[in-house]
């Protein structure tokens, strides 16, 4: 196994396929599952997966989940304000996964740390559960439940600011009442964290429009403050820009920003060729199809047309899978040969010779005979002896018409191109002068690329040439332009005007050459 960057963590390590067939289950099994729900079973899936020492990947699925459910369970307090504003359901959201993240920790065993902890959880009724529990008296529990009264809670507001404003309590208490009124400073006085630190200016908010008073949600994010690592920066990252952001972090392993976009929309081209590389190296092309299956369709069958270029044979299999995924196979297929066709030696990563690629160009056809695309097997035929007659490679033409030429159906075209293979591999005159005078017209009704068509008759015609004026034969040379202009063989129409120039301008000046040449005798 060759050591390559491992696509789950981004690490330079040998790629642990069990480790990517986990993280693609979800996205396999999607079927009929919500956004939230998908990122859900990658939060419980990635906290058992070893993450990047800086991120926290689970902690950020589940606050992806709670952000993108579209029924999301709103506490109550604050379902009424969110009615008034939808726009507020969004800090809602955030708020209840902080909540959350906190009811994870054990409760403090630090008596003055236990009403902020049951605060921060959104566990207010279990304070005052542990207050009756500790015999506290019922005109403070009583005071305090003020905070949930949806109906009075301004006027409750209030009354607990002006209370905690008085010397009629203790400081401790004081602070509580502060902070459940949603008094910004006493809440940061008391913000340890980053996340202490949001929570208290969410919180705040939310009870500014409890309370009917002006609030300002842009202005409240732009008030955040800075995050001191990476994974705060992606929490607050997430909560203000949304999923697509996460493209843009640098920090992030590639596996968490395939999964996370490919859950929500398609996936971009550029991050799954990257992801796929140490797949397809390790020879999992179930995996590595799966992965280019996530971007939108013309460019999944680019990805994977260019994977088919790599394999050195046609592969039934490798069809199969792209069938399971539901991808378009003909178009696969048709892109493969073409990627195929116009390769060259140095596009490829093993040493080979410009024989061994002409004969792999000629094998490629062979995925046509498995995607059973007989409609489009003669046009990949006929390109591809195009491009080896315009490269010169007589002899690949004369190996890909004794393999594939029966796919040829016109008669005509077959006998056209046998007859060029022989001319070139022989160079011959009268090799040569068949193309020219072939019966009927050389290619005559037949579909040929107009360039291809004239690169090979100028290149006949000029081989002719040389040939008659090598062995003395000037006049059989200077009939060379007429054999292509007979209109019976309509073969003119591929010439340009500066191509019959071209090559009377060549004869008229070897007879030149020639009459000089006697007179000088």
């Amino acid at each position: 196994m060759s050591s390559v960057a491992n696509p789950a963590t981004g690490n330079p390590q040998d790629i642990d396929i069990g480790t990517i067939r986990k993280l693609m289950k979800p996205l396999v099994e999607r079927s009929g599952k919500s956004s939230s729900d998908l990122c859900n079973d990658y939060a419980n899936l990635t906290t058992d997966l070893k993450n990047n020492a800086d991120i926290n990947e689970s902690n950020l699925w589940s606050l992806l989940s709670d952000l993108s459910n579209k029924n999301p369970q709103i506490n109550e307090r604050y379902v009424k304000i969110t009615k008034n504003d939808p726009e507020l359901v969004h800090s809602v959201l955030f708020l209840q996964w902080l909540e959350k993240e906190y009811r994870k920790n054990p409760v403090p065993t630090e008596i003055s740390e236990i009403p902020y902890y049951y605060i921060r959880t959104g566990q207010i009724e279990k304070y005052f559960e542990y207050l009756q529990k500790n015999k506290q008296n019922d005109w403070k529990i009583a005071t305090l439940a003020g905070c949930l009264s949806q109906k009075d809670y301004k006027t409750w507001r209030i009354s607990a600011r002006n209370l905690a404003n008085s010397k009629h309590i203790s400081p401790d208490e004081a602070a509580i009442y502060s902070i459940l009124s949603g008094d910004l400073y006493a809440c940061m006085q008391y913000a340890k964290t980053y996340y202490d630190q949001l929570w208290a200016k969410i919180f705040c908010m939310l009870s500014d429009a409890e309370a009917k008073n002006p609030y300002d949600i842009k202005e409240t994010i732009r008030q955040f403050p800075t995050p001191s690592n990476t994974q705060e920066n992606l929490v607050f990252t997430v909560f203000r820009d949304g999923v697509d952001s996460l493209l843009k972090e640098q920090n992030l392993p590639l596996a968490f920003k395939i999964h996370t976009v490919s859950v929500f929309h398609s996936c971009p081209s550029d991050l799954i060729k990257q992801f796929i590389e140490p797949i397809v190296n390790n020879f999992a092309l179930g995996i590595a199809f799966f992965y280019c299956s996530l971007a939108e369709t013309d460019e999944a069958v680019k990805l994977i047309s260019d994977i088919l270029t790599g394999l050195p044979y046609p592969d039934e299999k490798a069809l199969q899978i792209t069938d399971y995924f539901k991808l378009p196979s003909t178009k696969i297929v048709d892109a493969a040969i073409d990627n195929i066709i116009s390769s060259r030696v140095d596009d490829f990563d093993e040493d080979l010779t410009e024989e061994e690629l002409i004969d792999r160009k000629i094998e490629a056809l062979g995925w046509l005979e498995i995607a059973r695309c007989e409609e489009v097997a003669e046009k990949k035929v006929r390109k591809l002896l195009g491009k080896l007659a315009l490269e010169k490679q007589y002899k690949g033409c004369s190996k890909l018409l004794q393999t594939r030429g029966n796919l040829l159906t016109n008669q005509i075209e077959r006998d056209s191109w046998n007859a060029l293979v022989i001319a070139e591999l022989k160079t011959t005159a009268q090799n040569l002068s068949e193309i020219l005078l072939f019966k009927g017209g050389w290619m005559n009704r037949c579909d040929i690329e107009d360039e291809v068509a004239r690169s090979i008759l100028m290149l006949v015609s000029n081989q002719l040439i040389d040939t008659y004026i090598a062995s003395g034969e000037t006049e059989r040379a200077m009939a060379v332009p007429a054999m292509i202009c007979c209109p019976t063989k309509n073969m003119l129409r591929w010439l340009k005007p500066s191509d019959a120039k071209e090559l009377l301008l060549k004869i008229k000046n070897v007879g030149i050459a020639q009459f000089k040449a006697a007179n000088t005798e």
